[in-house]
């Protein structure tokens, strides 16, 4: 009896037919996305949630540009609430669309799950609002008017949660801040 056992012989161009429709499917298998949760409150109480999407890889860091996105980017939605928890903006980035601000910085290790160096998210073009600053440092809440004022509305000294998750699908999920048990009273 043949390695095959009570099969019998399976022709030689079938074996490779086998192999490849199952390398191909291998590759054709949707790829998961590793979801980044982030959220920072101001010591006044203005609220910043966002997820980074993106290929696992920890390769290298992830940058996020006005310039480029790096290859395994998929998609950054920041979020801003005011004092009250109302959503005030709400800003999306795709690496299939050039960005819209010319001024968004973001870069993330995946090695070692951190934001680094300067973050600036959010809108670019009156009225918005953005987050700027050094994860870990200090952050601001900057808004601009509608004739291009900037104006420094809160800020905190860098603190930033982070939950990465892999395989996780971003749909409607928020890294809410009763979950959290997140206060402005834990990050001053």
């Amino acid at each position: 009896m043949n390695s095959w056992g009570k099969l019998g012989v399976i022709p030689t161009g079938f074996k490779y037919f086998i192999l490849l429709a199952i390398i191909w499917g291998v590759m054709m298998a949707p790829c998961q996305a590793e979801t980044v949760y982030f959220q920072t409150v101001g010591q006044a109480g203005y609220r910043v949630q966002g997820t980074l999407d993106y290929s696992p890889s920890r390769d290298s860091l992830l940058t996020v540009s006005s310039q480029s996105f790096s290859s395994t980017f998929w998609h950054l939605t920041v979020n801003f609430y005011e004092i009250q928890g109302q959503l005030w903006h709400s800003y999306d980035f795709m690496a299939s669309q050039p960005p819209n601000n010319p001024y968004l910085q973001l870069t993330f290790d995946p090695r070692q799950q951190q934001f680094q160096g300067k973050f600036d998210l959010g809108g670019s073009d009156p009225p918005s609002v953005f987050l700027k600053g050094v994860p870990g440092q200090q952050l601001q809440w900057i808004s601009i008017d509608a004739q291009g004022q900037e104006q420094l509305l809160d800020q905190n000294r860098g603190w930033l949660a982070i939950a990465v998750v892999p395989g996780a699908d971003n749909s409607g999920q928020e890294f809410r801040q009763e979950s959290t048990g997140i206060s402005r009273e834990n990050h001053r």
